[in-house]
């Protein structure tokens, strides 16, 4: 009889090896098991991207396909069988490090297009599987293969175009997020020509674990269709800068700007959410932020300001699922959300 040690370094050996009708989930674990949640996708105009740290131990070589199932939920009339425009790309990043520009993801050298973009038929997702989990029946065999040798987080990445319809994904999700319930104005924001309100910031920060610390800017009062920037610091730093509409409160020592988004007509923009590494010492810190935006109708220098704004890091929260999913509906480069601690389930095999 072989011992259990052996037979596991075989099956590792195996795997490594890349043969055929080897298989894992992402999120790790739901071959023949149901996900927890649903995911509406398969619509419109439309990018996921996930970055799945449960599977940084799997070792597949080969791997030629991907496959999705519908969720134990009824599809509705909108998940019919019809014809997608689908691209799918894979990579590799280290954990810890994702970030809302889709393309950033991916570290060098490792992103691969397995599934160019092309008609795609999808099955009629509207009954029910009974039982569930439904089958793997949304397949992409892919045009080229991935090796995931494991030791980073797996990156995959779908693009979707449909006139039409939708689809209920069976998917995986338990958060485990803190996020700082107090944040604390201070400064004066300027005004635009002929606004009655000052340009203001909001701030709210989340501690997601080994994912990062998120940072969730909101501008409300601001120039209207203007690229924003927000500087970011440990320091309240308050001075005044000759032709600035007043005063400097936070020095960008940190400078964030969104690729693509832009505010609205109003001036108003939920900015992407920033994520830094975790680092223990940043557990209690104060940030500070303040926003920018260009304003050459501004009588000094061509920039409308907001106020200062603070709050602390929050605590370290539970241990939670190591995966994170990014969407979008709007640009094709930058996600309008991050959701940290699931995704919907993808299965890959060789």
């Amino acid at each position: 009889m072989m011992s259990r040690s052996l037979v596991a370094t075989l099956v590792w050996v195996l795997a490594a090896a890349g043969v055929p009708g080897q298989a894992f989930t992402s999120p790790l674990g739901f071959d023949e098991r149901e996900g927890n949640t649903f995911f509406v996708y398969w619509s419109t105009i439309r990018r996921l991207q996930v970055v799945d740290n449960t599977c940084h131990k799997v070792h597949l070589a080969g791997i030629k396909q991907a496959a999705f199932r519908r969720d134990r939920l009824n599809g509705g009339a909108a998940s019919y069988a019809r014809r997608l425009q689908v691209e799918l790309r894979m990579g590799l990043l280290p954990w810890g490090s994702a970030q809302s520009v889709f393309e950033r993801n991916f570290r060098p050298g490792t992103r691969v297009v397995v599934y160019s973009a092309k008609v795609t038929d999808m099955p009629d997702w509207r009954g029910v599987p009974n039982p569930p989990p439904g089958p793997w029946d949304l397949v992409l065999p892919f045009d080229a293969g991935f090796d995931h040798p494991g030791g980073e987080a797996l990156v995959w990445d779908v693009s979707v175009q449909s006139a039409s319809g939708s689809g209920i994904m069976d998917g995986q999700y338990r958060p485990s997020s803190n996020s700082s319930d107090q944040r604390t104005p201070f400064g004066l924001g300027c005004r635009r020509i002929g606004a009655f309100n000052s340009a203001w910031l909001d701030m709210t920060l989340h501690n997601h674990g080994t994912a990062g610390v998120g940072i969730r800017p909101v501008v409300s009062y601001g120039m209207g269709r203007a690229p924003v920037y927000i500087a970011l610091d440990a320091v309240r730093t308050s001075m005044r800068v000759p032709g600035l509409c007043t005063e400097l409160q936070v020095v960008p020592n940190l400078l964030f700007t969104s690729a693509s988004l832009r505010t609205d007509d109003t001036g108003f923009m939920v900015f992407p959410e920033i994520i830094l590494p975790l680092a223990p010492v940043l557990v209690g810190q104060a940030l500070y932020a303040q926003a920018f935006m260009p304003d050459s109708s501004q009588p000094g220098l061509p920039w409308l300001v907001t106020q200062g704004i603070t709050a602390k890091v929050p605590a370290l929260p539970p241990p939670g699922i190591e995966c994170l999913h990014l969407w979008e509906r709007r640009s094709a480069q930058e996600a309008e959300y991050i959701e940290v601690g699931g995704a919907p389930l993808a299965q890959f095999s060789n």
